[in-house]
C-alpha cells in the first residue's frame, strides 16, 4: 500500500512539474510575441477598426463578386489607397513645389517683405503688438532675422517635425488600411472567433449582445473620425488647387 502512494506521488509530481513547464514556456512565448507585436500595436489597433467599420461594404462587394471575399477585400483596399494617397501626392508635390519656389526665390531676390496693413493694428489684444514686429521686420530684415534668429530656428523645426508627423500618420493609415483588407478577407470567421470568446468570458446570454455592442460602436466611432477627416482632406486639396490655379494665371 504504501509502495503504491509513493509511486501515485512520484506521477502526481511528474505530472505537475510537465505542467509548470508547459506554462511557463506558453508564458515566456507570449511575452515575447508582445514584445514584437508591441511596437506595431498602433497599427495592428487601426486596421481593426477600419476592417470592422468598412464590412459592411466589404459584405455588399462580396455579394456582387460571387462571394469572393478576397477580390472585394483587395478591391476596397486599392480604392482607399487611391481616395486617400491620391490627395496626399497631390498636397506632398504642392508643398514640394512651393518650397522649391520659395527657395529659389530667397536665393535669387533676397527676403523682401510686405508692410503691414493698417487693419492688422486693429486686431484685438495683439493686433498693436503684431503691427509692430512686422513693420520692424519691414525696415530692417536683416537684422530683424538676426535678432530673432533662435525663435525663427525653432518655428521651422516646429514646422518640419508637424509635417514630418503627419507624413507618418498618414503612412501608418495607409499600412493600417492594408492589413484591414486582409482582415476583412477573413472577417466571417474572426467575428465568430471574438463571439466565441465573449461567450466563454461572459456567458451565452451577455456574449453575443456585447460583440453587437461592440462592433458598433467602433463603427460609429470610425465612421465620424474618417468622415471628418475625409472633409478635411478634401478641403486641403481644393484649397491647394486653388493656389496653383492662381500661380499659374498670375505667373508669367
Amino acid at each position: 500500500m504504501q509502495t503504491n502512494t509513493e509511486q501515485a506521488r512520484k506521477l502526481f509530481t511528474k505530472d505537475l512539474t510537465d505542467v509548470w513547464i508547459r506554462l511557463g514556456v506558453i508564458a515566456l512565448v507570449a511575452f515575447l510575441c508582445l514584445r514584437i507585436v508591441a511596437p506595431f500595436q498602433g497599427l495592428l489597433l487601426w486596421a481593426l477598426i477600419l476592417a470592422v467599420a468598412l464590412y459592411p461594404i466589404h459584405l455588399r462587394l462580396v455579394k456582387r463578386l460571387d462571394q469572393r471575399q478576397g477580390l472585394a477585400a483587395t478591391l476596397l483596399v486599392l480604392v482607399g489607397l487611391l481616395l486617400i494617397g491620391g490627395p496626399t501626392v497631390m498636397l506632398g508635390s504642392s508643398f514640394a513645389s512651393h518650397v522649391q519656389d520659395t527657395m529659389h526665390t530667397v536665393e535669387s531676390q533676397g527676403i523682401k517683405l510686405e508692410p503691414p496693413p493698417a487693419s492688422v493694428a486693429e486686431w484685438p489684444l495683439i493686433g498693436k503688438k503684431v503691427h509692430a514686429v512686422w513693420a520692424a521686420a519691414v525696415d530692417n530684415t536683416a537684422d530683424f532675422l538676426q535678432e530673432h534668429e533662435p525663435q525663427i530656428k525653432q518655428f521651422s523645426k516646429a514646422i518640419l517635425a508637424f509635417a514630418a508627423n503627419t507624413l507618418v500618420g498618414v503612412l501608418t493609415f495607409l499600412g493600417s488600411l492594408i492589413i484591414s483588407g486582409i482582415m476583412m478577407a477573413y472577417g466571417e470567421s474572426g467575428s465568430g472567433a471574438m463571439q466565441r470568446i465573449m461567450i466563454r468570458l461572459t456567458g451565452p446570454s451577455k456574449g453575443p449582445r456585447l460583440h453587437r455592442l461592440a462592433t458598433a460602436t467602433i463603427r460609429s466611432v470610425a465612421t465620424g473620425v474618417i468622415g471628418v477627416a475625409l472633409i478635411q482632406a478634401l478641403l486641403l486639396v481644393s484649397v491647394s488647387s486653388s493656389r496653383t490655379c492662381l500661380g499659374r494665371v498670375s505667373g508669367p
